[in-house]
């Protein structure tokens, strides 16, 4: 198999399959692999010379089972999230500065033991349960992408976990609403401005409000091509009102993406600070947008569709009748979203 060698550090080979390097102690040459291309030379590079630095003591590091560190094995993962384009990658790299790294980052993988997950994930959990259920998922899954099948994870039971049935009431509505409108012509928030309005007006999901690009736009919806959210690598079809509509055209096109920020996390803390609800989150804008469609007796299969719950089992024979009734019901939620701000 051909290989390449790297330019800095001589015992590094470039192979298709992944990053080598190359040792000889005890009279015997060794090699051994540190990922795929997929991870950056910059890192192929410190491990090499990790590795060679423990050779150089007389240390095999062929003989460490789990040789990474926790840091160096996070690092590899959300590179590969990164490269992806996951929008899991920030959320992941938050959750591990604020609660795993200091406690784990230097230690290699096979010296991290149950009991010491056990005990970060008691101790988080004195301060918000559902963090430190996201601690055992970014950590079990850093093991998984090093290929580490026994790892201390298992075995931890998570904390119980109810899912969230909140929704925008009236009065929450119209005071978002009076907030955005009375920023809407600062310069600098016209982009997190639009960016809400599309989540109460279409249902979409922060992730897909954020990637959809200007390409994506044809008449009266997005095109969100093999999305990730969708199973089977389908498209994901958001529905636009003519409300929805109006936001998207009033945005200047200075980017290959129609909001043009990755969240307007920040901006919404700020307003949900101003209409006293601290517990409102983004994504509750969704749940709020379905309730609004059951509001107007659309059935959930009609709501499942607006929101990107793509029934698998349904037949493309139908697929013609099936986009015109959700246009239709997009604009009902729309006139309806319209009617309760006019009224308030």
């Amino acid at each position: 198999m051909k290989y390449k060698n790297d330019t800095q550090v001589q015992a590094l080979k470039i192979y298709p399959t992944g990053y080598y390097v190359y040792y000889r102690i005890n009279g015997k040459r060794r090699s051994m692999k540190l990922g795929s291309l997929d991870l950056p030379i910059k890192v192929a590079r410190n491990l090499a010379q990790k590795n060679l630095g423990l050779v150089a003591t007389g240390t095999d590091p062929m003989d460490k089972k789990n040789k990474l560190t926790l840091d160096e094995a996070f690092t590899n993962y959300v590179q590969k999230l990164t490269n992806k384009g996951s929008n899991s990658a920030k959320q992941y790299t938050a959750i591990y500065e604020k609660d795993i790294k200091k406690q784990f980052g230097n230690k290699h993988l096979d010296e991290i033991s149950d009991s010491e997950i056990q005990t970060l994930h008691d101790k988080v959990t004195q301060r918000a349960p559902i963090a430190a259920n996201k601690c055992l998922e970014v950590l079990k899954a850093t093991y998984r992408h090093a290929k580490i099948k026994d790892h201390p994870i298992d075995g931890i039971e998570k904390n119980p976990e109810v899912k969230r049935k909140r929704y925008l009431t009236e009065e929450e509505l119209n005071g978002v609403v009076k907030i955005l409108n009375s920023k809407s012509k600062i310069p600098e928030l016209t982009n997190s401005v639009a960016f809400v309005w599309l989540l109460i007006l279409t249902g979409a999901r922060c992730g897909e409000v954020a990637g959809a690009r200007w390409s994506d736009l044809q008449d009266n919806k997005l095109t969100l091509k093999n999305h990730k959210t969708m199973r089977y690598g389908d498209d994901r079809v958001i529905y636009l009102s003519k409300q929805a509509m109006n936001i998207i055209n009033a945005l200047p096109r200075t980017s290959g993406t129609i909001v043009g920020i990755g969240s307007p996390r920040k901006f919404w803390d700020g307003i949900r600070k101003q209409i006293n609800a601290p517990d409102l989150r983004l994504h509750d804008l969704r749940h709020s947008y379905a309730s609004f469609g059951i509001g107007l007796d659309m059935n959930l299969s009609m709501v499942g569709n607006l929101l990107g719950h793509r029934d698998i089992a349904a037949t493309q024979r139908y697929a013609h009748i099936h986009e015109k009734v959700s246009v239709e019901n997009a604009q009902k939620i729309g006139d309806h979203i319209q009617k309760i701000i006019m009224n308030g």
